[in-house]
């Protein structure tokens, strides 16, 4: 018998004494207020139903309930809330068994903890993330996992994210079998053989083996927070919830749990990684091409001898993608594949690949001084170095060497209109521009250029994402859209030097703004040379960056000789030193890029503002935890991001010079958030 088949979300359906809940929103079965209710409602009825002895929880779809959707984060909960729901479920007087598959994640582990009973298939996997963004878990998480697993055991799943499998869910107790293929099949047999031994439902909320082991779970908690970095506020709150576990009774538990997840839920940190999450899938996803454009690119040609080179070739062959590599001669040609085989043979050494692995990749790999390797390949990149005169020549010297149609890209971020007018074939054309190191950074910015073809631009961005990387596309001009933002961040750095603020005192504001390295040290790594600004210039020019590494800073890491030059350039230019606190420094810093950003969202180089805030966590570092510039200077009103501006633009209009859309989003009313969600 099926009862309320025109459910929109989930459906009761009753066979013999066994009613089961269907949850029958996929793919997500997100626990939305309707899905809630309806669960709910059938719990109530199944309950009071005299001919059902047992309940099963079960999805349709892939997977058993994602949980609560993002769009529904921030939005208050109708009844019943997903603690209430769960509260229901688990004082049911009949036994409620959860057939789980698929994805079993945050609120939706939360319902299957609170069955009494679990089965679980070989495709379930159980996860609560909500610590990666910064957030407390709901739905008793905190107070039921640790009564399952021990306090140890369910600290380190709720403050790792970790993804925990069948056989790993069975030997902690977390699930009572595994079935590898029909689970809601299993699910009912468990369920029929509970109700026959007429025993009380199990509730987790009972489980008392907690307190027994009392010592040992206050010294698993005293080591997790001892190990927690002041940066995880979430994971200090789960830590104390888990505390509770142990001290209070489960209501109080959940009370305490349900408090901590309201403070984490509105605090900054939480918006901007859940804000990072969500950009980050919306970023990459196609814009002003078609995807069913794009070419299967099975072989890839690349051009030039260049590091980043390198490591495209070593990426491509890494994903299943033969190489064919131009060199410049003979002689580089005949290095490179010397370089290549070296680097395989010291991953197998280390244990990282199996001798055919190496073989397979080896054998995909072929070099060449002849411009005819390129005949079988399905797309072809420009990686040369060198003059932009001489890269603009390379990359017509390889156009010449490709059928018409085929799709062309260069890694260059510079002289990108003069190498598109140079093409015979434009259309064929598109920029790409790859962080180095290549196999690491996981951005590309795809650059359209004006005649740039849908099957060009689909076809890298198809190439790009099977590489493993996050791929915005974005209107292909010079300097794209990372290197302008890090270049407006670096010289407000410049004018903060030149203001009285020491190259320590930055680096330290900025590291404890979430950057894994300060500006100066990144710029004394790189090489001064490389950097225009006047204060790496005038050290350059003092001797000071004459070794890789130095410049701002000595080989033991003091600034003092950099503060030295610094005096001498106030002095030159009749300025005198001001104090400039952290704070300060990090508002001007991180406002130059914001400001930066709103000229290329002027200029539409980008869509909406999320996609650079994407640009910049993957591509330069910027702090997860503070969702990128747009969403940093987002906090503040837009008023208030254009008076700072303002004020800061008597020092360097060039950068601070506040952008027109600041006053657009004063005068409209709109924030950087209603343009995203407008894009």
């Amino acid at each position: 018998m099926t009862t309320n088949a025109q459910a929109a979300s989930a459906v009761l359906r009753v066979d013999g004494s066994i009613a089961t809940i269907v949850l029958s929103q996929p793919p997500a079965n997100a626990l939305g207020d309707t899905m809630r209710a309806e669960i709910f409602a059938h719990i109530e009825a199944a309950e009071a139903d005299p001919s059902v002895t047992a309940i099963v929880l079960a999805a349709r779809g892939r997977a058993f309930s994602k949980g609560i959707s993002d769009a529904d984060l921030d939005r208050s909960q109708s009844f019943p809330d997903i603690n209430v729901l769960c509260d229901r479920v688990e004082t049911c007087a009949k036994p409620v068994v959860a057939a789980l598959s698929g994805a079993v994640v945050s609120e939706g582990a939360a319902l299957a903890l609170a069955a009494h009973y679990r089965v679980m298939d070989d495709s379930a996997r159980i996860a609560v993330p909500d610590v990666t963004f910064a957030l407390v878990p709901s739905g008793g998480l905190t107070q039921r996992l640790p009564r399952l697993v021990g306090v140890e055991a369910g600290l380190a799943i709720l403050l790792s994210g970790r993804v925990i499998g069948p056989q790993a869910a069975l030997k902690m107790g977390l699930v009572d079998k595994i079935e590898m293929k029909r689970v809601r099949v299993a699910a009912m047999k468990l369920a029929s053989e509970k109700a026959q031994t007429g025993d009380a439902p199990r509730q987790t909320r009972a489980i008392e083996t907690i307190f027994d082991h009392g010592a040992a779970g206050l010294a698993a908690i005293a080591a997790a927070r001892a190990q927690t970095s002041g940066r995880t506020f979430a994971g200090k709150r789960i830590i104390d919830c888990v505390e509770a576990a142990m001290l209070l009774p489960f209501e109080g538990g959940v009370w305490r749990e349900e408090t901590e997840r309201a403070d984490t839920l509105a605090a900054p940190q939480s918006a901007a990684l859940r804000h990072a999450h969500m950009s980050e899938r919306r970023a990459v996803r196609p814009r002003g091409f078609v995807t069913d454009d794009a070419r299967d690119v099975k072989t890839l040609g690349l051009s030039g001898a260049s590091t980043l080179a390198l490591g495209l070739c070593l990426t491509a062959l890494d994903h299943g993608v033969s190489v064919r590599f131009l060199a410049p001669t003979a002689e580089v040609a005949k290095a490179m594949l010397a370089t290549v085989n070296k680097a395989y043979e010291a991953a197998e050494a280390k244990g990282q690949m199996t001798a055919d692995q190496k073989h397979d990749r080896l054998e995909a790999f072929f070099v060449s001084a002849d411009p005819a390797c390129f005949d079988d390949c399905d797309a072809v990149i420009e990686a040369t170095t060198g003059s932009l005169d001489a890269r603009v020549a390379a990359l017509v010297a390889v156009e010449a060497a490709l059928a018409p149609d085929m799709p062309l890209a260069t890694v260059s971020d510079r002289a990108l209109a003069q190498m598109a007018g140079r093409l015979t074939h434009p259309q064929r054309f598109c920029a790409a521009h790859v962080f180095a190191p290549a196999q690491v950074i996981r951005l590309v910015e795809l650059g359209r250029a004006p005649l740039s073809a849908s099957a060009s631009l689909a076809t890298f961005h198809a190439l790009f994402t099977r590489l493993g990387k996050r791929v915005v596309t974005v209107e292909a001009e010079d300097g794209f859209v990372a290197n302008r933002l890090e270049a407006a961040g670096l010289q407000a750095v410049d004018i903060c030097l030149l203001l009285g603020a020491r190259p320590a005192q930055i680096d330290a504001a900025l590291r404890r703004f979430g950057f894994s390295i300060g500006p100066c040290a990144m710029m004394d790594r790189i090489g001064l040379r490389h950097f225009g600004g006047t204060v790496a210039q005038a050290l350059d020019a003092a001797g000071l960056a004459e070794r890789s590494g130095r410049g701002f800073f000595d080989a033991d890491g003091s600034d003092a000789q950099a503060v030295e030059v610094l005096e001498m350039l106030r002095e030159a230019g009749d300025i005198e030193a001001a104090t400039v606190t952290e704070a300060e420094i990090v508002k001007r810093v991180v406002l130059a890029q914001a400001n930066a950003g709103a000229q290329a969202l002027e200029r539409g180089v980008v869509a909406r503002p999320l996609e650079i805030d994407v640009i910049m966590m993957l591509g330069k570092g910027f702090p997860r935890h503070q969702g990128g510039p747009m969403q940093w200077a987002g906090q503040m009103t837009a008023l208030q991001a254009e008076t700072a501006l303002k004020q800061y633009a008597q020092f360097a209009p060039q950068i601070w010079t506040p952008a027109s859309l600041w006053h657009d989003l004063v005068k409209t009313g709109e924030t950087f958030e209603t343009l995203n969600k407008s894009g």
